[in-house]
């Protein structure tokens, strides 16, 4: 159930190839507008063009490695409230064109009162943006479901041991190694029991 008690929409959102940092697209990388700021598998960068208005509209990016295309599928589940404030890493890492392509997924129909949280499958991270509510625990058909909340600096929330390694090479390709990232807590939906063993001080100690 989200969290207006109406029961959230799973579907599946087409994607389509588009050219390494086409044209189109440079406007939305060069001016830095928020946005979602994620590693996938623990080292693709994903993004969604953000201008303070909900996603609904909007074409989110995400470069994936080629090898991963045919067994990854992009999902959404619509929910929660509209999107005021999200995270943007300050730079994406230069990865060889021949091995890498940008997805452009049309969020194109996605009601303002509704908030995009996306699902991967089980060998891919995404990093999701989520502002206020709750997100459902509705199965996604053959895919486990993520929730990653993206925290301040500091937060008191926990992360998994597991999940170190992410995170430091997120501080290191989109921080320069001066702050621990605002990525803190990953719940899997499959496992609720793996309770996060870490809190946010201690990685950066580890990490310092």
């Amino acid at each position: 159930m989200s969290c207006n008690g109406t029961v959230p929409r799973i579907a599946v959102v087409s994607a389509r190839v588009l050219a390494y940092f086409a044209d189109p697209l440079r406007p939305i990388f060069r001016e830095g507008m928020a946005g979602l700021g994620s590693i996938v598998g623990g080292k693709v960068p994903l993004m969604a063009a953000q201008t303070g208005r909900p996603l609904s509209g909007e074409r989110l990016f995400a470069r994936v490695d080629r090898e991963l295309l045919e067994e990854t599928t992009l999902t959404r589940v619509g929910v929660l409230r509209p999107i005021t404030t999200l995270f943007c890493p300050q730079r994406f890492l230069e990865y060889p064109r021949d091995k890498f392509v940008e997805l452009g997924f049309d969020m194109e129909g996605i009601p303002d009162d509704q908030e995009t949280v996306l699902v991967w499958n089980p060998t891919v991270y995404v990093f999701a943006a989520r502002v206020r509510g709750e997100l459902p625990k509705e199965p996604v058909e053959g895919r486990r479901v993520f929730e990653i909340n993206l925290l301040k600096d500091g937060a008191k929330k926990k992360v998994k041991r597991r999940h170190r390694p992410i995170i430091k090479a997120w501080r290191k390709h989109h921080t320069h190694g001066r702050a621990i990232p605002p990525i803190i807590e990953i719940y899997d939906e499959e496992d609720p029991a793996d309770e996060p063993v870490a809190s946010a001080s201690e990685i950066r100690d580890e990490v310092d």
